[in-house]
């Protein structure tokens, strides 16, 4: 498995992709996931201009920075309000990967692959 680095300039050009296209009037405000999706959400809050929240609900986007097992985005598709079979929020991740379970994101801005993915946020610092 080869690791691969995620510069800044592709978390910036991310942020802006779903701040475009996710953000309306309709929405009161993001979700980040625990912990890849906090850095993402505090971004996205920013470059919208809208609410962080401290906990989903109803038309919100939820963001995380990777969906690889499905496992951590299956409990909101689980626990959550929906309106004729479908969840009243967006998820939204940086990167996905085809799972067992099915899940997906309604948006995601990469596919995953076999590859390590290394955020900005999760590099080592150099001494």
């Amino acid at each position: 498995m080869e690791k691969v680095y995620v510069p800044w300039k592709e978390v910036e050009d991310f942020i802006k992709t779903v701040a475009n296209n996710y953000i309306t009037p309709k929405i009161r405000g993001v979700y980040g996931l625990p912990r890849g999706g906090l850095t993402l959400a505090v971004m996205l809050s920013h470059e919208g201009n809208i609410p962080l929240l401290a906990a989903p609900c109803k038309d919100c986007i939820i963001i995380d920075d990777i969906c690889d097992s499905g496992e951590s985005l299956l409990h909101y598709y689980n626990n959550s309000s929906k309106v004729n079979n479908k969840p009243n929020y967006h998820i939204v991740t940086m990167y996905y990967k085809e799972n067992k379970l099915g899940i997906q994101p309604e948006y995601w801005y990469k596919n995953k692959g076999e590859d390590w993915i290394v955020f900005p946020w999760e590099m080592e610092k150099e001494d």
